[in-house]
């Protein structure tokens, strides 16, 4: 998406209410090498936040979600998914700001934290995090 033309871009989200993007830097560096990792890091921060710019400044988005599919412990000896902590970052207007929710039972929180925001009952794990006004 990054490097599309912002033509293209605009057709890609165009009337769409969810725009799911994945991005895979910092995960393909980890099972590459370990000295690959801290610099996909830098790179995938510096990527993400064009991207976030895009998605305000450009399409209008409100609402991000910021996570990802897994943890990876760098102490570990294995390049393997070695836990399962992930960030999460969440912005947009009816979220409350500087509020740390802690660390989560389940993954399955962000999903049902989702579901919540559109109102959707839920039929999953997890506990919805109250982020919203």
């Amino acid at each position: 998406m990054v490097k599309a033309r912002r033509e293209e871009r605009s057709e890609w989200v165009k009337g769409k209410n969810v725009v799911y993007i994945y991005h895979n830097m910092i995960d393909e560096a980890s099972h590459t090498a370990d000295t690959a990792v801290f610099p996909a890091c830098e790179g995938a921060i510096q990527q993400i936040k064009n991207l976030v710019g895009m998605i305000v400044n450009n399409f209008g988005g409100t609402n991000i979600v910021i996570t990802a599919d897994h943890g990876c412990d760098p102490s570990t000896p294995s390049t393997d998914h070695s836990r399962e902590y992930t960030p999460l970052v969440i912005y947009g207007r009816p979220v409350r700001a500087g509020v740390n929710h802690g660390t989560r039972e389940s993954f399955a929180d962000i999903a049902a934290t989702i579901l919540a925001y559109f109102g959707v009952p839920q039929k999953c794990a997890g506990s919805a995090i109250d982020i919203f006004y």
